[in-house]
């Protein structure tokens, strides 16, 4: 709609072969690059207009299940999103701090955690472990150190592991350039739910970070190895491929 099909004749006959995607972190904007390797059309979704850096005439626009896509003419568009505070965990309300039932609760499950085995229960029962090391320091209850002691136990058994070892570990997987966590779950040595297992171990690590910064000094690496396993954003890392997930 608005176009001239004379606009589009010249590009007809040379896609783009070399496009690329890079991004800058801000302390307060996170900004992304789309770039085609030459002049050429593209088209740009709705989201992406309304925070667009550059300031370009569309050539037109067309209707699609996702709203309107505007047509433009370049080698590449630039857009500025915010970039929030984000926080591993919400603080408790005043309300829920002095309810002695929810204290309560959070000391019964401080005192008999879930037996998990393989990736996928030992994340969820690590970042459960998390949370409630978390809101036991919000509200001080007695004893609330073991929450901390456990979580740090389980995560530096998840990041160690001796020759020949069989239990709970990351193994690096040679061939396809990646952490497996043993015993897998679901497929997951085969990559499947991959970045899910490997969101719980980060989640609560970050919280633990907050509550013992020890472990960050110590296992740091550990959880940043887990991260580029996920997310590198280095193009040229030899263990692992640009952004898996």
């Amino acid at each position: 709609e608005g176009s001239r099909p004379e606009a589009y004749i010249p590009f007809a006959l040379s896609p783009p072969t070399s496009t690329r995607t890079t991004f800058e972190v801000a302390d307060t904007s996170v900004s992304t690059t789309f770039r085609y390797g030459g002049r050429t059309i593209f088209g740009v979704f709705p989201h992406q207009q309304l925070r667009r850096a550059e300031t370009l005439s569309p050539l037109g626009e067309y209707e699609t299940l996702r709203g309107v896509i505007r047509v433009y003419e370049g080698e590449q568009f630039t857009t500025v999103v915010p970039r929030p505070v984000i926080l591993p965990s919400l603080p408790l309300s005043e309300p829920l701090r002095q309810d002695a039932s929810f204290r309560a609760e959070v000391i019964r499950e401080l005192k008999d955690p879930p037996a998990a085995a393989d990736v996928y229960n030992a994340g969820k029962h690590l970042l459960h472990t998390a949370h409630l090391a978390d809101m036991a320091a919000q509200i001080s209850v007695p004893d609330q150190s073991a929450g901390v002691t456990a979580l740090r136990e389980e995560l530096v058994d998840w990041c160690t592991a001796d020759p020949g070892e069989s239990g709970t570990q990351w193994a690096y997987d040679n061939i396809l350039g990646g952490l497996i966590g043993m015993p897998p779950a679901f497929g997951s040595e085969r990559y499947n739910d991959h970045h899910f297992h490997a969101g719980y171990f980060i989640h609560a690590a970050a919280i633990l970070a907050r509550l013992d910064s020890g472990f960050v000094t110590q296992y740091g690496n550990c959880l940043d190895l887990i991260i580029r396993d996920i997310a590198s954003d280095n193009r040229n890392d030899s263990h692992f491929p640009w952004l898996r997930n």
